[in-house]
């Protein structure tokens, strides 16, 4: 395994992907097997346990317009949130994942996918006080420049409520141009992620010094337009020692374990369980006795 440079806790945000992308045992829910933990408060637990300074949570509105943690896939949809809570009660609504935000060390960073459209002034009410450890990231364009835009009528800065913009095609100088040119100097997006290529895969384009240099020229220009470069989902060490050395500011894997050593991360998860969640599991557990 490589041996990756320690860096800086606040200069490199080390995002566990969904919470935490692997099985384990749920702690709330009942179970005796391994399960999907994924948006659970289960897999946010084991995401800051295993040395994460940052969550990736995905967020969507189901059909009743509750808006819950869930990673929700293209023409799909959750009809009944009450259903979907009952089903799956390790998982929280937006404003019980606020509640649980609120307990944890304040240091931690959200990273939050809009699967859903949702207004920036949702999350102003939520996460009102902690708002500068927000981040609100999507792959739909247009949503960016909406987002944008709610928050220089609301004259919120960047790092107010930060914004990020991923794509799973690879990151060009004309798409971070792009990038740059939505919103005001004050008010723009904060970074861009290189999402969801096969980066284990095709580890031999770090052979290909003209593809790697030009990479590295796209970390550079998008860092002299002061947009952070994240890139996710990433599980190969050798990738991300490559991609480290060339600038990137954070990467986003399923699990953080082999890569805990990048920061000095003192981060220790509170085991609050918010108060709708608390009463999912008495109403499912205890009735079931």
């Amino acid at each position: 395994m490589a041996r990756l440079k320690r860096m800086n806790t606040q200069e490199f945000l080390l995002i566990s992907h969904r919470g935490y992308g692997k099985s384990a045992l749920p702690r709330y829910a009942k179970s005796n097997k391994k399960i999907q933990v994924l948006n659970t408060l289960t897999g946010f637990e084991i995401g800051i346990e295993t040395g994460a300074n940052a969550l990736e949570i995905d967020l969507c509105v189901a059909a009743d317009g509750e808006i819950v943690t869930h990673h929700l896939l293209p023409g799909a949809s959750i009809k009944s949130s009450q259903a979907y809570l009952q089903k799956n009660p390790e998982a929280l609504t937006l404003n019980e994942l606020g509640e649980w935000f609120s307990h944890q060390d304040k240091r931690l960073v959200l990273y939050l996918e809009l699967k859903s459209y949702i207004a920036v002034n949702v999350f102003v009410e939520i996460f009102r006080g902690s708002l500068d450890r927000v981040v609100l990231y999507t792959q739909n364009k247009q949503w960016i420049q909406s987002l944008i835009s709610e928050k220089q009528e609301m004259k919120f800065k960047t790092d107010d409520i930060k914004l990020s913009f991923v794509t799973n095609t690879l990151i060009t100088k004309r798409l971070i141009q792009e990038m740059a040119s939505f919103g005001s100097k004050e008010s723009r997006v904060w970074a861009i992620e290189q999402g969801m290529m096969p980066w284990g895969l095709i580890y031999p384009i770090f052979n290909i010094k003209s593809l790697k240099a030009y990479i590295a020229k796209c970390i550079k220009f998008a860092h002299k337009n002061n947009i952070l470069y994240l890139v996710g989902t990433i599980n190969d060490v050798a990738v991300a020692e490559n991609l480290i050395e060339m600038g990137i500011n954070g990467i986003v894997p399923d699990d953080v374990t082999p890569f805990r050593n990048l920061i000095n991360s003192s981060l220790r998860p509170h085991y609050y369980i918010p108060n709708g969640c608390k009463k999912r599991l008495v109403t499912k557990y205890h009735s079931s006795n």
